[in-house]
């Protein structure tokens, strides 16, 4: 959205050099370089790690940003956004770690989601075809 914005104001003061295949290129490579590769690697890391730990890996993004910014390009924080940023991520990892120890159950017990485990049901089609996604999700999320 705010590329679109840009563009008429960009277009006016570049006019025809935006043609160039320089610009072209270099335009292509942080299309990929800023939106495609870091989505594609987010996904691969889901797939790889428990939840829990890439939401804390990504509450942590802000912060690398931060320092790279410090480092890279020389802008500062003050001390008041230094500590609003930690007070962030220590809450969100908080928050994360303690949403993640209630309520967890290992295995459906009498009375659970899963119609078969309770005493005199009988399975169904539909019981069977939960419980083989619960299995998928559970494979799914174990690691090597």
């Amino acid at each position: 959205m705010v590329a679109l914005l840009s563009a008429p104001y960009g277009i006016a003061r570049a006019g025809s050099a935006l043609l160039d295949p320089d610009v072209l290129g270099i335009a292509a490579i942080v299309a990929v370089a800023s939106s495609a590769l870091p989505y594609t690697l987010n996904l691969e890391a889901l797939r790889r790690i428990p939840p829990r730990v890439f939401s804390v890996l990504t509450s942590l993004e802000p912060a690398a940003g931060a320092v790279f910014g410090l480092l890279i390009l020389g802008q500062r924080l003050g001390p008041a956004q230094w500590g609003l940023g930690i007070a962030a991520v220590v809450g969100a990892s908080t928050i994360t770690t303690l949403a993640g120890t209630r309520g967890r159950q290992t295995s459906p017990g009498p009375g659970s989601a899963y119609p078969s485990s309770r005493p005199g049901h009988r399975s169904t089609e539909a019981d069977t075809s939960a419980a083989a996604r619960h299995v998928s999700r559970v494979k799914r999320r174990s690691y090597p």
